[in-house]
């Protein structure tokens, strides 16, 4: 593993879905987060309002993302 570093923040948009292994992911995370630091980590949902409202032509509908179910 890298040198640790703490950081205040870390951002994680439209990642955590596509890691083999989620959980080592947010252990690493957590190695790399100072003690009073934040993680702010962004997945889509198909089954928002505006998921249901748009179907199809929402914005987030990408096979990748929600494994064409």
């Amino acid at each position: 593993m890298l040198k640790k570093v703490p950081v205040d923040i870390i951002t994680s948009i439209d990642v955590l879905e596509h890691v083999f292994d989620p959980v080592n992911l947010l252990r690493g995370i957590n190695h790399f987060l100072s003690e009073d630091g934040l993680a702010i980590m962004v997945t889509p949902d198909r089954k928002t309002f505006f998921a249901s409202l748009l179907r199809w032509r929402w914005w987030r509908y990408r096979i990748a993302y929600i494994g064409g179910v």
